[in-house]
């Protein structure tokens, strides 16, 4: 790589770093705006719910989602189930492994939503 390519990457990076916009390496959370502003209004619980699955966990790696989640955030079972439902029904997650005596539900998201 010639030394002006170089520097001029090196100067267009630390630009992007001192304006906040560097992302590479940090954990993030990104929705399309057709996807995230609809939820806003007409469901904030499911929006909440994808939010910390995304900032939680990479895309096509396994989690859970136990009702262990209503304690954290003061939501009831019934509230975590509906949310749970919904994400499931859009497509949003997939269950992969679902519970059994002992073992929690296992679910992935994928980078495409």
């Amino acid at each position: 790589m010639e030394e002006a390519r170089v520097i001029s990457t090196a100067k267009s990076v630390w630009k992007m770093q001192c304006e906040g916009r560097n992302w590479f390496g940090r954990p993030g959370v990104h929705f399309f705006s057709d996807d995230a502003l609809p939820l806003i209004d007409s469901d904030p619980d499911l929006l909440r719910l994808l939010m910390f699955i995304r900032a939680q966990n990479r895309p096509g790696r396994p989690f859970v989602l136990t009702n262990t989640f209503c304690e954290r955030w003061g939501w009831s079972r019934r509230r975590l189930a509906a949310a749970r439902k919904r994400g499931l029904m859009r497509g949003d997650f997939y269950c992969v492994s679902p519970a059994y005596s002992g073992h929690a539900a296992l679910y992935v998201w994928d980078s495409k939503g």
